[in-house]
């Protein structure tokens, strides 16, 4: 009686191991399906969902729906974020000329999110970007163009501003000596307007109110011999945070 017993227990155990291999190889399986199935994925978005040489690099992710990055071989990158039907571009490339295309794929670029240029010569801005807070000058721009349909941006005697010349994005002009003249419409200049030359004569500006500029006083920017201002305005300026530290004179 106890042997047959002894044997029951055996058969009991063996199959019991049985049972669990066989759990084992399926739980294996499975695993290893869902690392194919998810690193599947990842290649495809990695390598696969490409646009114009561009490589997928996030999807849904805070900033945008997804990403499209390209590396260049000294070490320099573009970026291209996509929200809905729209694209904005991340530069971070040494190059002389630049130029904002008007599509990425099927999607409109409509944004300059960073401009990183050391060598930027000339910019091109194609004709459906409508913001712009992005360009940041990292050089002295040469030459500034906009594309005829571009419906959002004017350059106007060295100045990059926004149709309704209420604000200043970036500015080009002569290494030595340049001259600006800011509209009195202007309200916001943007940060590095005025930075990389080897000098500026004199910098007008004619708004009654001080227009807010977040003046980066490091060693790249280039302050303006003489700033002229309406006479009505002068006081104003004097104190103003910013125009304060520059030679601020009445228009002539």
């Amino acid at each position: 009686m106890e042997r047959e017993t002894e044997k029951k227990a055996e058969k009991t155990t063996a199959k019991s191991k049985k049972t669990d291999k066989i759990i084992g190889i399926i739980a294996i399986s499975l695993i290893g399906l869902c690392l194919l199935f998810f690193g599947g994925y990842r290649i495809y978005v990695n390598y696969i969902d490409v646009i114009d040489g561009f490589h997928r690099i996030s999807n849904n992710s805070e900033r945008c729906d997804k990403a499209y990055y390209k590396e260049f071989s000294d070490g320099g990158y573009i970026i291209f974020m996509i929200e809905d039907s729209e694209a904005s571009v991340s530069y971070n490339i040494d190059e002389e000329e630049t130029v904002i295309p008007d599509m990425f794929g099927k999607y409109k670029v409509t944004e300059i999110s960073s401009l990183c240029n050391g060598k930027l010569k000339k910019l091109h801005i194609g004709k459906y970007v409508v913001k712009g807070s992005g360009i940041i000058n990292g050089c002295r721009i040469e030459e500034i163009t906009i594309d005829k349909d571009n419906p959002n941006f004017v350059v106007e005697n060295g100045l990059l501003m926004d149709k309704g010349k209420t604000m200043v994005y970036a500015t080009c002009g002569d290494e030595n000596n340049a001259v600006f003249d800011i509209p009195e419409t202007v309200k916001i200049i943007f940060p590095k307007a005025f930075h990389y030359y080897g000098s500026i004569s004199s910098l007008t500006v004619r708004s009654k109110t001080p227009p807010f500029y977040s003046f980066h006083m490091d060693g790249t920017f280039t302050e303006p011999e003489v700033v002229y201002v309406p006479a009505e305005s002068l006081e104003l300026y004097k104190t103003a945070n910013g125009w304060n530290m520059l030679n601020i004179q009445p228009i002539p």
